[in-house]
């Protein structure tokens, strides 16, 4: 099950990257995730891939390429 604390680690750990030279995309994978992550990985531009399906590529991609 993916939470919010998930998303907020997956964005933590992709900036640690970024911030010394690496291009990272924050993701987190599950089975399941609650309705609050999905919202802020919506929000926050966070790759999210429950069962083999992926959500906000293109949000996570943008904000990626625009470095933030």
């Amino acid at each position: 099950m993916i939470d919010q604390h998930d998303v907020e680690r997956a964005q933590r750990r992709a900036g640690h990257l970024s911030q010394v030279g690496y291009v990272a995309l924050p993701a987190v994978a599950g089975e399941r995730a609650t309705e609050g992550a999905e919202a802020m990985a919506q929000k926050e531009g966070v790759l999210l891939v429950l069962d083999g399906q992926t959500s906000f590529w293109e949000q996570a991609l943008e904000r990626v390429l625009a470095g933030e």
